[in-house]
């Protein structure tokens, strides 16, 4: 995400994501968490679409990367142990649910 207008474009779709799969949210987390791996989700997906345009390349987009993976790290952190863990192990790690 190279701009402030990618990163609103994220959230809206994993707004709209939310609300379209609230109905089928089975709280085997809060909501939160599950909030946030939509989130997780669509970032993913949106940096993938284009790869010919690597938001990492150029030194004002690797400056904001750091920044974006500070605050990345500041807010799992934040979270409380278990959900720590999870995060990290399943949406950093690539680690499956099980």
């Amino acid at each position: 995400m190279a701009s402030p207008q990618s990163a609103e474009d994220v959230v809206q779709e994993a707004w709209l994501g939310m609300l379209g799969g609230l109905a089928r949210f089975e709280g085997r987390s809060s909501l939160r968490t599950w909030t946030f791996t939509i989130l997780v989700n669509r970032a993913r997906t949106w940096s993938s679409i284009d790869n010919s345009s690597r938001w990492d390349t150029a030194p004002e987009n690797a400056a904001l990367s750091r920044e974006a993976l500070r605050q990345l790290d500041r807010a799992v952190s934040a979270l409380p142990a278990r959900q720590c863990q999870v995060v990290t192990m399943r949406d950093i790690e690539g680690m499956s649910a099980e």
